[in-house]
C-alpha cells in the first residue's frame, strides 16, 4: 500500500506544481486550470485517507481533515471559474 501512497501524493504534488506554472492558465483556460488542482486535491485525499487506513493514527486523521478541507475549497474555486468563464 506504501507505493499507491507515495504515487497518489506525487500525483497531487505534480498537479500542484503545474496549475501555477507561468503561462499554464493561459494555454488551458481558468476552468482547467482550477481543475488540474481539483484532481490533485483528490490525490491527496486519496493518499491521505490509504495513509489513515494503514497507520490508523492521530497525524494521518488531521491530514485527512485537511486534505478535506482543501477538497472543499478546490472545489469551490472550480465553481466560481466555470460561472465566471
Amino acid at each position: 500500500m506504501n507505493r499507491w501512497i507515495g504515487l497518489l501524493f506525487a500525483g497531487g504534488s505534480l498537479c500542484f506544481a503545474v496549475g501555477p506554472f507561468p503561462g499554464f492558465v493561459q494555454l488551458v483556460g481558468a476552468s482547467a486550470d482550477a481543475a488540474v488542482f481539483f484532481a490533485g486535491s483528490i490525490l491527496f485525499t486519496t493518499a491521505a485517507a490509504l495513509q489513515l487506513r494503514q497507520e490508523r493514527d492521530r497525524p494521518s486523521a488531521i491530514q485527512l481533515a485537511g486534505t478535506l478541507f482543501f477538497n472543499i475549497s478546490t472545489f469551490r474555486a472550480l465553481g466560481a471559474t466555470s460561472r465566471t468563464s
